[in-house]
């Protein structure tokens, strides 16, 4: 039996989990005395969001699509002599926008 970062250990296995910083006694609870079990749900509650906002973002961007080729469709039919819609006053420009910087 010896002592390795301080956790005792009784075999080579115990002395690989002490040298990572696992206590070779419990080994389920990770590194550092962290609770792998809890780690795990945090990080898989972290995954569904990521997807959950992966899967609102691509709708969001459909409609988006749908509404561009909805009003495209609508000044084509009309002979396009008229001007789409101006954006909302409060809308950050992004890139690529054309600005009017002559009033």
């Amino acid at each position: 039996m010896d002592v390795v970062n301080g956790f005792r250990c009784r075999g080579a296995t115990d002395r690989e989990y002490a040298k990572q910083g696992i206590d070779p006694a419990k080994p389920e609870d990770g590194a550092n005395g962290g609770n792998l079990k809890k780690q795990t749900e945090v990080v898989a509650k972290a995954t569904a969001d990521a997807i959950r906002l992966s899967a609102e973002a691509t709708a969001s961007r459909e409609q988006a699509q749908a509404r561009a080729q909805a009003l495209l469709q609508a000044q084509t039919q009309s002979g396009g002599s008229t001007p789409p819609p101006a954006p909302p006053k409060d809308r950050v420009q992004a890139a690529g926008d054309v600005v009017n910087v002559s009033a």
